[in-house]
């Protein structure tokens, strides 16, 4: 198909819009789907009382803004990773967290699906939180199997489900399709930008560096390859070149868009560095402008080679 010809029309608007998570359709024929699976604020009332801490300093606070403007359909999470984590395995746990469970597979690598094995060290978080960031407690342990399956199946699986749907529709109008999976890291890591392939496994090496060409644009920015991190469930479970399904994690620093000791976004018209952000580099809306050219970029490689 060539670029620009209408694609067929999407499914019905996914399973769990607007309640498990917010959806925005496509504005343009596209073979991108892009991802927030960690921007939501919101704790459900069936969960019982909201926990006592910052939901906005666990979260990937507004980097979907970063996104503005690109015209792909975009999937958002509406509830805090607090509630459940999107970009983990629905079996990563540990029997810790739940001793029922029939069958915990806790990830020594959160996107690689060769390691389903128990630690040997400490676990890190899985896919249902116990502490939030900082080391404060957000569940009162044990938790039952019952209430894990329940959050499972009411946040979790519909937003994934969602996820592999839209790009089902796109591949076979396309012949391909592509994951953006967007995150944000603290200020306190050092890249500007990390680009998460899950070790060269989830995309084809050409279209990485159309990514990477793309984001390079941008001034004085270090931009690096799997380092420090490698990819999430999401792009591990999506990520397949060799099927016609490819898909990037993306993480911004924070410093780029956000003031962290206020959890504010950059006022464009007062705009002033704070102390973790370099006086130099691109403003918030130059990065906003190099991600719609590299959506683009991507979308013209994907639908001519």
């Amino acid at each position: 198909m060539a670029h620009g010809d209408p694609t067929p029309a999407d499914p019905p608007v996914p399973d769990g819009a607007g309640t498990a998570f917010e959806y925005d359709p496509e504005r343009r024929p596209s073979p991108v789907v892009c991802s927030f699976p960690h921007v939501g604020l919101l704790w459900p009332s069936e969960l019982g009382r909201r926990p006592q801490v910052n939901f906005r300093k666990n979260a990937d606070l507004a980097v979907d803004t970063l996104a503005a403007g690109i015209g792909t359909a975009c999937v958002r999470a509406r509830f805090s990773r607090l509630v459940v984590d999107l970009n983990r395995h629905e079996r990563d746990i540990s029997r810790r967290v739940c001793p029922t469970h029939p069958d915990p597979r806790p990830r020594s690598d959160p996107g690689d699906p060769d390691s389903f094995q128990v630690p040997a060290g400490p676990h890190h978080r899985g896919v249902i939180w116990h502490q939030a960031i900082g080391g404060v407690a957000t569940l009162a342990l044990p938790l039952p199997y019952p209430a894990m399956e329940d959050r499972l199946a009411r946040y979790h699986r519909p937003y994934l489900n969602a996820l592999e749907s839209l790009l089902a529709v796109r591949r076979a109008s396309f012949g391909v399709s592509m994951l953006l999976d967007i995150h944000s890291m603290p200020s306190s890591v050092r890249p500007d930008i990390v680009l998460s392939t899950c070790r060269e496994r989830s995309l084809r090496p050409e279209t990485l560096e159309i990514a990477r060409s793309a984001l390079r644009a941008l001034a004085d920015l270090d931009v690096r390859i799997d380092d420090p991190y490698t990819g999430g469930a999401i792009t591990g479970r999506f990520g397949r070149p060799e099927r016609g399904v490819e898909a990037l994690q993306i993480e911004f620093n924070r410093r780029l868009y956000l003031d962290e000791r206020r959890l504010q976004l950059m006022d464009e018209g007062s705009y002033t560095p704070g102390p973790r952000r370099r006086a130099f580099g691109p403003r918030p809306a130059e990065i906003r402008a190099c991600v719609v050219r590299m959506v683009a970029d991507l979308e013209r490689h994907l639908v001519n080679r």
